[in-house]
């Protein structure tokens, strides 16, 4: 039944740039979900509802990052009810975390442990994405999958990141540090 559900989001549901996420899920089965980046959520619920038929009796847990008001009014999105009222059901454990991604990472990575996938939208301001790779190592385990999102030619489409290449942008980050008194 997975197999034919798995085939079925691949070939005929999926818009072609999702299916590296349907790919993953259907791999490792995750259960614990972070996205950085909602955009209008067709995407988020699309990966959820799939996620949900690999969970079985644990569910699954997913946290939310977005701007969501304070997002400009020229780029499409929903607002932090919306997306609490839409993925709400969907999942066990639900958290959102309003902010850019620097921010929110800053703050919820602790939080954030253990994520078997990470799904990093594009759009984001340049300085804050980078910014905030500093928070996700400590964020996954050796299993974990990051999928980034890649605007092409021809469209998006997301890209999986191995381990060295975050460690890479997390060693990359330079951080102020403050002198003892």
């Amino acid at each position: 039944m997975h197999l034919l559900r798995y085939l079925y989001h691949q070939l005929v549901r999926a818009p072609g740039a999702e299916r590296p996420l349907y790919r993953a899920i259907h791999r490792r089965r995750p259960r614990q979900l972070v996205q950085v980046g909602l955009g209008d959520g067709d995407q988020v619920e699309r990966m959820l509802r799939f996620a949900a038929s690999y969970a079985g009796s644990e569910g699954l847990a997913f946290a939310g990052i977005d701007l969501f008001e304070a997002r400009p009014t020229s780029q499409p999105g929903m607002t932090y009810q919306q997306a609490h009222r839409r993925f709400g059901a969907l999942v066990e454990q639900f958290s959102l975390v309003p902010g850019d991604p620097n921010t929110a990472l800053s703050r919820a990575a602790n939080r954030l442990l253990q994520t078997d996938l990470l799904v990093v939208r594009a759009g984001h301001d340049p300085a804050s994405l980078k910014h905030s790779w500093l928070y996700v190592p400590r964020m996954l385990h050796e299993t974990s999958v990051v999928l980034v999102e890649e605007p092409g030619t021809k469209g998006s489409r997301f890209r999986a990141m191995d381990a060295a290449e975050i460690a890479h942008l997390a060693a990359d980050v330079s951080v102020p540090r403050t002198r003892a008194a």
